[in-house]
């Protein structure tokens, strides 16, 4: 009795030019204006949060109190982002 050995093969196909999807002008324009837009509104919202700290900092009397600190370092982390 005499076994058939049977061989697989695989074959992997690539193609030779992938090309990508350009996009129209005017979808460039308002993702464009759109992340404009995003980054103005978070711009402003670290702005009043800026103030509230400075705020809550110049009204305690313990500058160096463990809140007084906390408060020093968010705003000057804030600073720092912009």
């Amino acid at each position: 009795m005499k076994m058939e050995v049977k061989k697989m093969e695989t074959i992997t196909k690539f193609a030779k030019k992938v090309i990508e999807k350009e996009f129209d002008q005017e979808y460039k324009d308002y993702v464009a204006e759109f992340s404009k837009g995003y980054l103005e509104l978070e711009s402003i919202a670290k702005q009043k949060q800026l103030i509230e700290y400075i705020n809550a900092y110049d009204q305690l009397n313990d500058k160096e109190s463990f809140h007084a600190q906390y408060l020093s370092v968010l705003i000057e982390s804030i600073k720092l982002d912009k």
